[in-house]
Formats: C-alpha cells, structure tokens, sequence
C-alpha cells in the first residue's frame, strides 16, 4: 500500500522509484496497476489479487486463507512486466529497471551480511501478509455490481491520519483521480448515495477488521470470515 501523489509527473516518480521500490523490495511501477483492477470483485479469475479467485460459490476466499497464501501466488516481475507493456511499454522499462536495481541492492547486502537477509526474510513475507489483511478487509463485503459501493471504507480518525486517508476506501473505488486530501468531502458529497447503495463501513482501522463487532459478518467460501 503505497501512497503516491497524482499530482507529480512521470519524470518525478521515476527519479525516486528505485530508491521506493528498495525500501519496499518491491518494483513500484510493477505495483501500480494492480489497483485498477481491484475495483472489479469477478468470480472469474481475471484479477491477480481479487478475493473471488480462490473463493467458490461467488463468495470470496476466507480472511487467513488470503493473508497467509496471497503471497506465493503473485506474478513474477518478468509476467507483470509483459503485462504492463502491452499498453505502457515506458513504465514496463521502469519496472524491469526497479527491480534490477532492488536485486543489486539485497546482492551487495547478501554479500556484505547474509545474516541480514536471513533475518529480514520472515518480516519481508509478515509485511506482505499484513498488506493483504488491509486488502481483504478493503474489499470484503463490497457490492461489485454499484460502482459506489466496490469498497469497504472505514473513518477511524487516528487511521486516517497515520495512513493519509487511507480508510476512505469506498470514495477512492467511486472517484479514483480525487487526492487524499479530498476524501472527506468526497465522503460528505457522496454520503446520501453511499447509504442508499448500501456501502459497508467498518468502526475501526483495515487491518483491525477481524476486531469489529458492529459490522456484518462476511460469508466466505468455507463459512463466515472471523469477526
């Protein structure tokens, strides 16, 4: 989950994209298009992170199932890559660049301290894990059949402000251009709308969905995801 400004030109992005993508040991050209296609919830498994695709009987896949496994099944740079260029060949180049330059990165530090990597490792996949416990409360329970209603929003305060308006998940489905700074209006200007199509809320942040009491349970391929 990364938070880019809109507003800065391809040039700007690409100046700092290497250093993002080693920070993040992950290309963040290669990233970016996964949430354009987030917003379509399809029981065919057309999109690579959508909860459906390993669900059955058009419920989605249960939480811990996606958390844990999500994971090993991501695309390799090279298959996102090819993907990328069939329409954006420019931004293919910078995601094959990124992920070089992030492969001689944790090389030299291979070489400099293996004992690091050995040790990063494990939090390397938690960290992953921990951005697909935020996906999966982002999207479960959404209506992908309203455009208003794709994605789960939540409006605890200290959320929003550590992760930038993050929480507004729904609004940015809805209107995805809108900056972050924006969201609350957007939610103001939307809200009878929203309650009309019924968009799901949650009471406390993405990752801490599991907590929520006050939210409907979701059903899930093999029952109903802990709640």
């Amino acid at each position: 989950m990364t938070v880019v400004d809109r507003r800065a030109t391809p040039r700007a992005r690409s100046s700092f994209a290497p250093e993002l993508g080693a920070l993040l040991t992950a290309a963040s050209d290669a990233r970016r298009p996964h949430p354009l296609v987030t917003v379509t919830h399809s029981t065919a498994a057309v999109d690579p992170i959508s909860l459906y695709q390993y669900g059955a009987d058009g419920k989605v896949e249960p939480t811990w199932s996606y958390v844990f496994k999500q994971f090993w099944r991501d695309d390799g740079p090279f298959t996102v890559a090819r993907k990328i260029r069939a329409k954006r060949p420019r931004e293919a180049r910078q995601a094959l660049f990124e992920f070089w330059a992030i492969v001689a990165v944790y090389g030299v530090l291979l070489v400099l301290n293996w004992r690091f990597i050995l040790l990063m490792a494990p939090f390397y996949y938690l960290g992953h894990c921990f951005s697909f416990l935020i996906a999966w409360y982002e999207h479960a329970g959404a209506d992908p059949d309203q455009p208003i209603a794709t994605g789960v929003s939540t409006y605890e305060p200290v959320y929003n402000w550590a992760f930038l308006n993050n929480g507004y998940h729904a609004e940015h489905h809805h209107r995805p251009k809108v900056h972050w700074t924006q969201m609350r209006a957007l939610r103001d200007e939307t809200w009878d709308a929203q309650r009309a199509a019924g968009v799901r809320t949650l009471s406390v942040a993405h990752f801490l969905g599991f907590l929520d009491r006050r939210a409907p349970k979701v059903a899930t391929a093999k029952g109903a995801a802990p709640h």
